[in-house]
């Protein structure tokens, strides 16, 4: 098939990005055409560049792809649209089955969507009226398949996967490395964070909180908790709303001189970190916490416990359904996502405390069962190999849809 790809680019180091990369260049080896439309990576004016099998091109005015996506379809006489992302944010109107566009190029256009949901429930506006219009909803996470399936939207349920083999995997001394190399004492009882760092509190992240929890346990003293941010600490852009999380780590006492909070350098974080870089953070933290308000996968949450992890989480989303060995926590509050007008969590803030110092007395006292609940995190983790997914899952996708619409103009999958 002749696919056109509507997403983050595959050089782009984001979730999407990297789902990207891992789809689409096994779509192209199994010999279907990509194509794909950047939602971020590209200029307007960075025109059409091809990177091996693939030929990217880049967002119009508008910055989801909406003005581009029946050009380009009908330009490359596209097969099916795949999008990854914010259903939210596209408008069925610009998309390859919307009626006046098939009349216009005299066949069935089909538009199939990984959707995240890092909210409950389905917001009221947009969303809902896109999901009825696509022709395949694909839900990225349980809890996105059970919110599509409470509204009456079939869909199907292909979730994200990584490389379990080499990219994420245990690896004991890089974990030593990572923690001389910033200074982290190996003997500290270190949490690991990666999330964006966007908005202004509450964040979606939680960042706030997690510092917020790791200065009231120094101050109670457990001087040994320690905590490594992999997050961009400094606002850049449009993202002037973001934390200056130096400052905000000096204002609560775990920064300046007496350091328990470790920041990632800007520079490297724009420029992007490999996956031995990864590992070696994973496998450095003794937990991977993420006090997050809301998300549509969590694929840090996941990485993590490849390495041998464990987790502290929110229990919201899609957040419970990915831990496998590690700690939810239950949220104090839900605030309200006002362009969708749905709902996002607050951390409880002291459940967070309890739940790292759970995790750290197991450690210390009861090495037996912090080695199972490693091995459970690990393996729960497998089950989200990217091989495996992509073969039992995205390949009889894929060849269902070749089938049962491509050929025949649009029988429902």
């Amino acid at each position: 098939m002749r696919i056109l790809w509507l997403s983050n680019p595959n050089w782009m180091h984001t979730g999407y990005g990297i789902q990207t990369k891992a789809i689409t260049s096994r779509l192209a080896r199994d010999g279907h055409e990509i194509h794909v439309l950047c939602t971020a990576g590209l200029s307007p004016a960075s025109g059409i560049i091809r990177m091996g099998d693939i030929t990217f091109y880049p967002p119009g005015r508008d910055p989801w792809g909406n003005d581009m996506v029946q050009f380009i379809y009908n330009m490359i006489d596209a097969d099916c649209m795949i999008g990854l992302g914010d259903i939210f944010c596209l408008t069925p109107k610009d998309m390859p089955n919307d009626a006046d566009f098939e009349a216009m190029i005299g066949r069935k256009g089909i538009w199939c969507q990984v959707v995240p949901f890092d909210h409950d429930p389905i917001g009221a506006y947009s969303e809902i009226e896109a999901l009825r219009a696509c022709t395949v909803p694909i839900a990225m996470s349980q809890h996105g398949k059970a919110l599509m399936e409470k509204n009456g939207i079939g869909c199907v349920y292909i979730p994200h996967g990584i490389d379990t083999d080499v990219a994420f995997r245990p690896d004991r001394d890089a974990g030593v490395l990572f923690r001389k190399h910033h200074s982290i004492p190996q003997d500290a009882f270190l949490i690991t964070f990666v999330g964006y760092n966007r908005g202004t509190p509450p964040t979606r992240k939680g960042i706030e909180y997690l510092l917020q929890a790791v200065a009231d346990l120094n101050s109670e003293g457990y001087d040994d908790i320690h905590v490594y941010l992999h997050t961009d600490p400094l606002p850049i852009g449009d993202m002037l709303g973001s934390l200056h999380i130096p400052k905000l780590a000096i204002a609560l006492g775990v920064g300046g001189d007496k350091i328990t909070c470790h920041l990632a350098d800007p520079r490297h974080h724009i420029l992007g970190y490999p996956d031995t870089y990864m590992r070696a953070m994973y496998n450095a933290g003794d937990v991977f916490c993420l006090p997050s308000g809301g998300e549509g996968f969590g694929l840090p949450i996941v990485e993590a416990q490849a390495c041998g992890s464990p987790v502290i989480v929110t229990h919201w989303t899609s957040m419970p359904e990915l831990v496998g060995g590690g700690w939810t926590v239950p949220y104090a509050a839900l605030t309200v996502a006002p362009n969708l007008g749905t709902k996002r969590a607050i951390v409880d803030l002291k459940a967070l405390k309890e739940a790292i110092l759970l995790a750290r007395a197991m450690k210390l006292n009861h090495p037996g069962d912090w080695q199972e609940t490693k091995l459970k995190a690990r393996k729960h983790a497998e089950t989200y190999n990217a091989s495996n997914i992509y073969q039992n899952l995205w390949r009889p996708f894929i060849h269902r849809v070749e089938e049962e619409l491509v050929s025949k103009k649009g029988v429902s999958v």
